[in-house]
C-alpha cells in the first residue's frame, strides 16, 4: 500500500551537510524523511554554481521523485527553500525555515562573502570553519564536545569550490518577502534565541504573518542539533496541517 505520510525535504545550511539532521529521523513514524547533500557539501561533488537558482533547480532535479515534500531548509538550505518557492512553487506544500532569514544582505556583510572568497585562495577553509563553530551554538552548548565533534566531522567533507559558490550564491541572493508574501501554502519558521548568526532583528524586519513561528529556548543557530525533541515537536504539530 502507497504511504500516506507527508514527506518532509532538509536541506543542510552552510558549510554543514545532510548529518545535521540525524536527529529529525525520529519524526519517521509520521512522515517519510528525505536529505540532501548541496554540491560541494558531504556526498555531492562541487559544481559551479553562480547563485541561488542555481541550488534550487539542482534540489528540484534531483528530488523530482517526490510528492510535493514539505521543504525544511535551515540558514542557506532556507535561502534556498526560499528559491524553490519562488521559481517551482508547484514542487512543494509547504515551508519549514529553520534559523533562516527571507531578506537579502546588506552591503557590508555582501562585501565580507565575497572577501572570504579572495581569503580562501591563500588561507584555505579552516578560518572559514572556526569562525562558523565560534557563532553556530548557544553560549552553554559551546563545551559540548560532542556538538563539536559532529560539526568538525561535518564541515571536513565540505570543499572549497563548495564554498565559494556558496559565498558567492548567498552574497547575490534576492530578498524574498514578496515571495513569502504571495505563497499560499502553510509555512513554519523556527528560531534559535541565541542565534548570533540570524539574531531576532534579522528574522522578520517586514512584520510577515506564518501559518507557525516559534521560539526554541536554549539554541543558537543550530536548533535541530541542540534541541531535537523541542524542535521535533514544533515540526510534529506543523505536520498535523496535512
Amino acid at each position: 500500500m502507497e504511504s500516506t505520510k507527508p514527506t518532509l525535504l532538509f536541506i543542510h545550511g552552510y558549510p554543514l551537510n545532510h548529518a545535521m539532521w540525524a536527529e529529525q529521523a525520529a519524526l519517521s513514524s509520521i512522515a517519510n524523511i528525505v536529505t540532501i547533500d548541496l554540491p560541494g557539501f558531504g556526498n555531492s561533488p562541487a559544481q559551479d554554481f553562480f547563485s541561488m537558482g542555481d541550488y534550487a533547480d539542482y534540489v528540484v532535479k534531483e528530488s523530482g521523485a517526490l510528492d510535493h515534500p514539505i521543504v525544511v531548509g535551515h540558514s542557506m538550505g532556507g535561502y534556498v527553500t526560499l528559491e524553490i518557492a519562488a521559481r517551482h512553487p508547484e514542487f512543494l506544500s509547504a515551508v519549514v525555515l529553520m534559523n533562516s532569514r527571507y531578506d537579502a544582505d546588506d552591503e557590508p556583510t555582501r562585501a565580507a562573502r565575497l572577501q572570504s572568497i579572495e581569503r580562501l585562495k591563500s588561507e584555505g577553509t579552516q578560518f572559514i570553519f572556526e569562525a562558523m563553530k565560534a557563532k553556530f551554538l548557544a553560549p552553554h552548548n559551546r563545551s559540548d564536545a560532542e556538538l563539536q565533534n559532529q560539526l568538525d566531522a561535518m564541515m571536513r567533507r565540505t570543499t572549497t569550490e563548495g564554498i565559494v559558490a556558496a559565498l558567492r550564491s548567498m552574497a547575490t541572493r534576492s530578498n524574498h518577502s514578496e515571495t513569502l508574501r504571495n505563497f499560499k501554502q502553510p509555512v513554519c519558521v523556527i528560531s534559535g534565541n541565541h542565534d548570533l548568526i540570524i539574531t531576532p532583528e534579522k528574522r522578520n524586519p517586514n512584520n510577515l504573518s506564518f501559518t507557525m513561528d516559534v521560539e526554541i529556548p536554549n539554541t543558537g543557530h543550530l536548533s535541530m542539533m541542540e534541541e531535537p525533541d523541542t524542535v521535533n515537536d514544533v515540526l510534529s504539530e506543523f505536520l498535523e496541517n496535512f
